[in-house]
């Protein structure tokens, strides 16, 4: 699906929540489904379920911008950290297939200087930002929806930005709603942190990592899992060897 990056209509974006407040963005292909009201409806529905279940404990003081993809990305020596693109940035920026529209990106910063860019003056009218699209291609058949985090907070690596895709999910719009509704919220979770990926970057109540970081990335600095990414401290997460019992056999595997 080809995403409108400039001329997003009315109806296509709008905020849920007070204490978390919560920037919807819909893609043009979800607002071309013949059941896009009531995906809608339902949308808001699971998202304002999360504004009622959790909040930041310090809300966003300035508008969330993505930053834009390109070839080569240089981290930045100024706190708080970021990139530049000393060859330039990409025509577009994507997060798991959804185009990011223009005014949510960040200005282009080809080196050091320009990292003044960085700094938003604008004052945020949201907490995060969520990009929804629908994905009736790439989805295998199993998969009913995803969603992917598409940026992390530089102070507190809370998640401000992730992306949703809706897949064979938008088949039971029109007979059972509270069925969308319940995987909407699930996926919902991945999206404000709720996942093995972000363990490695949980804090303590006091704001000090729970897993120590690189002095020069400010990146968890313990090792990677082959499969799972980098790993949290035991103080985080602990793992076990359990037996499985599988139709094809008794598996010894390790899980946290």
């Amino acid at each position: 699906t080809k995403h409108n990056k400039r001329n997003m209509q009315q109806g296509d974006e709008f905020i849920v929540g007070d204490k978390f407040r919560i920037q919807v963005v819909m893609s043009e292909g979800i607002k071309n489904h013949i059941f896009f009201r009531k995906f809608k409806k339902v949308f808001k529905k699971a998202v304002n379920f999360w504004t009622k279940a959790i909040h930041p404990k310090i809300q966003s003081k300035h508008q969330i911008l993505i930053e834009r993809k390109c070839s080569l990305r240089v981290r930045s020596k100024t706190l708080p950290q970021s990139h530049y693109c000393p060859n330039g940035c990409n025509a577009t920026t994507e997060c798991s297939g959804f185009q990011i529209p223009e005014k949510y990106l960040k200005d282009c910063r080809l080196s050091e200087n320009d990292m003044s860019k960085i700094n938003v003056t604008k004052p945020a009218d949201a907490d995060f930002v969520l990009f929804v699209g629908l994905n009736l291609t790439s989805c295998s058949k199993r998969t009913l929806a995803r969603a992917d985090i598409c940026q992390q907070d530089s102070e507190t690596d809370r998640p401000v930005s992730a992306t949703i895709s809706i897949c064979s999910a938008v088949d039971n719009l029109e007979n059972n709603q509270n069925k969308v509704k319940k995987i909407i919220i699930h996926e919902l979770a991945h999206c404000f942190g709720f996942r093995y990926s972000m363990l490695p970057y949980l804090r303590y109540e006091n704001g000090d990592p729970r897993t120590r970081r690189n002095n020069l990335t400010r990146q968890p600095e313990l090792g990677k899992h082959v499969n799972e990414g980098l790993e949290a401290d035991q103080n985080t997460i602990k793992y076990v060897w359990r037996e499985w019992q599988t139709p094809a056999g008794t598996w010894r595997m390790k899980r946290v």
